[in-house]
């Protein structure tokens, strides 16, 4: 017989705090605190008074878009988790038992299988102790982690919900020797989503993993239960009665999340040259634009401004219904197709959180003129393929970039250098003057602030002058 005496026993939890027993709990083994993948399994510290282990969820994603000018700065709120709720709350109680009876907690509430912020997860009891995955590479495809979190999806939204394995006025006890409960269908030895009644957070985590084929706890390190059939599922229930399964078990199976970032891939077409990062890409390039991510997938793709600022971005939708995005790969060329000279920032994130960047400049070639009565070069861009002539002495040389400004002039002879001028920072516009030029050969250069060139020889002899 169980009975659940009023709430004015509370002054009996710190006695009933020395009476609880810690259970199973190894040294606290961090995963990746900072970062995670798609179907991690994610860590915090078990919120029971008196006990010391750990609570698990399943990461499912960067499920809603961050906008930078939104108040919350902090990513974590646009990350959700899985997790079978547990324990909302409990209070004292007096159990009677085979006409004993003993002071104890009893829960008050429990929580089903739900969704919540990453932010709310890491916060709701500390400390937390990170992100976990796979040992084998093998199981950290971007396909594998998508069935792990649709299972934990699918049994969320159960139309007979799922239930935790102690209810309202049983004693907090019962939830370190009961793990999972299930219905036996004939003599099939597999357990469907339908046929799971309890669960205990391990359990549930547990039970999506080896639904996508990658059960956690082993028989033998080659060997491993799987919790969706009987078999497997029996040897579970069976450790968790004898006190040999808990959830810091699962943790010290897993190793520390190996996040990966997404690959920032731009091909410019006009060359058939890979554009890398610090490049120059000319004006008007047609440029491929793909990002890869094999764990979690391609989420978003911003192009920010030098300061940081983002001009434009791209989201892409986490799932279709309980489908999840399961490319690996995806091209962002026709959402950026048209890209202003300029310092170009890509910054990429995975559905995981996790983000790289790629900077290279676009410019188009800063305009030189260059005439004395008259012009050889007038407004020119580029590398010269001529070489006019002139029978002048003195010219005027006039250089311009209204967009990226002029940051270096370099002028060589026949002798060698004449001038060298850099301006920092870069100027729009500039002139110099070349008096009493010997008859050779001239080289003009000048360059933007995001590397673009122009190049304009010429020869003074005594040919005619030939303009451009």
């Amino acid at each position: 017989m169980l009975r659940v005496l009023p709430s004015k026993l509370k002054a009996a939890i710190s006695l009933v705090a020395l009476l609880l027993v810690p259970f199973g709990y190894a040294n606290a083994v961090d995963g990746n605190r900072d970062h995670q993948e798609v179907g991690d399994v994610v860590f915090r510290k078990l919120g029971i008074p008196g006990f010391e282990n750990v609570h698990s969820a399943i990461y499912k994603g960067y499920v809603r878009n961050y906008v930078e000018d939104q108040p919350l700065m902090d990513y974590d709120y646009y990350q959700d988790v899985i997790e079978m709720g547990g324990l909302g709350g409990t209070r004292p109680c007096l159990v009677i038992e085979g006409g004993h009876s003993e002071w104890s907690l009893c829960v008050k509430n429990w929580l089903p299988i739900r969704t919540m912020d990453l932010h709310a997860f890491k916060r709701a009891n500390p400390p937390y102790f990170g992100a976990f995955s796979s040992h084998a590479p093998e199981d950290n495809t971007k396909e594998i982690r998508a069935n792990v979190v649709e299972t934990a999806t699918r049994l969320m939204k159960r139309d007979n919900q799922v239930v935790y394995v102690v209810v309202e006025d049983q004693p907090v006890s019962r939830v370190f020797d009961n793990y999972f409960e299930y219905i036996k269908v004939g003599g099939s030895n597999a357990i469907g989503l339908d046929q799971v009644v309890r669960m205990r957070s391990d359990a549930f985590v547990e039970y999506c993993y080896a639904a996508a084929g990658m059960p956690i706890m082993p028989y033998l390190p080659s060997t491993p239960y799987d919790i969706t059939t009987v078999t497997g599922a029996d040897a579970l229930i069976g450790m968790s009665a004898q006190g040999n399964l808990f959830p810091s078990y699962q943790r010290d199976r897993l190793q520390s999340s190996a996040v990966t970032q997404p690959i920032i891939e731009v091909l410019n077409t006009t060359n058939h040259t890979t554009v890398l990062e610090g490049s120059r890409v000319k004006l008007g390039s047609l440029l491929d634009i793909s990002v890869k991510d094999s764990n979690s997938g391609p989420a978003k793709l911003q192009r920010r401004f030098y300061n940081n600022v983002v001009e434009r971005e791209v989201y892409r939708p986490f799932e279709t219904g309980a489908t999840l995005n399961r490319e690996t790969s995806y091209s962002f060329s026709k959402d950026f197709n048209k890209l202003s000279s300029g310092l170009t920032k890509f910054r990429a994130y995975d559905f995981g959180g996790n983000y790289s960047e790629l900077s290279f400049n676009i410019a188009d070639d800063p305009k030189t003129s260059i005439h004395s009565f008259g012009p050889l070069y007038s407004e020119f861009k580029g590398i010269s393929a001529i070489n006019p002539s002139t029978l002048e002495r003195s010219h005027t040389l006039e250089f311009s970039d209204d967009t990226a400004g002029i940051s270096s002039v370099i002028i060589d002879g026949p002798q060698g250098n004449i001038w060298t001028q850099t301006f920092d920072p870069p100027v729009p516009s500039t002139s110099a003057v070349l008096s009493d030029l010997p008859l050779g050969n001239y080289t003009v250069k000048s360059f933007n602030s995001v590397g673009g060139e122009t190049k304009t020889p010429f020869i003074r002899n005594f040919i005619k002058s030939l303009v451009v």
